[in-house]
């Protein structure tokens, strides 16, 4: 009965971090510097994850990032030629996917209006979190099941919830900016006024 509290409060700790994000969010009238500081996380680590810095320039995974930009963040930029510049520089490329991201998403407010893309970002990441949190508490549960066998691996069972149980949760966030960043980066608005926005549709109807 102890232990069993003891998950239940690695669980409780995490809701209550992403229960008062969320309240953050109803609260707020205005989303974009967040959504923008979740875009710009999502191309600071694709970067960091294809085109290392350990790494000489002929070795950056180029091709793979040109998808992930093309599918992640509607991007569809001369990758290869900025690599074959003198003097390339990872923070040039950086900004420059940064400027491309900012240009694309100053379209699509100039398209349908501040307005309309203010409500679009609110319904997106609050729906992106529920939907999130829900698959994370299943996710949770699983490895509830999963860690109670490694006790008989001389493993203390509850330690390894803990460990898991963050890594989950960090990797939840990180999915929770690309899932935003990918709706918001492709999203077409046939109305002027969206009464609901489906993460994963292209476009939303009334």
């Amino acid at each position: 009965r102890k232990n069993i509290l003891k998950y239940d409060d690695v669980m409780n700790e995490q809701r209550k971090a992403i229960f008062s994000q969320r309240r953050d969010i109803m609260d707020a009238d205005d989303l974009s510097e967040i959504v923008s500081d979740m875009r710009y996380d999502v191309i600071d680590g694709l970067v960091a994850t294809y085109l290392s810095k350990d790494l000489y320039p002929e070795q950056w995974r180029v091709q793979e990032l040109d998808f992930e930009l093309k599918n992640g963040l509607a991007l569809a930029l001369p990758l290869t030629d900025w690599i074959k510049e003198d003097d390339v520089d990872l923070e040039v490329i950086s900004s420059r996917i940064v400027e491309a991201s900012d240009r694309h998403m100053a379209q699509k407010v100039g398209l349908y209006g501040a307005e309309v893309m203010r409500k679009v970002e609110k319904q997106v990441v609050l729906q992106t979190i529920d939907k999130g949190w829900q698959d994370h508490l299943l996710t949770l549960e699983h490895l509830r099941t999963v860690v109670s066998f490694r006790g008989y691996a001389q493993k203390d069972p509850l330690n390894e919830y803990k460990s898991e149980a963050f890594t989950l949760f960090d990797n939840l966030l990180s999915r929770l900016r690309g899932q935003v960043t990918k709706f918001i980066s492709f999203v077409q608005i046939v109305e002027s006024e969206p009464d609901h926005v489906s993460p994963g549709e292209g476009t939303q109807r009334k």
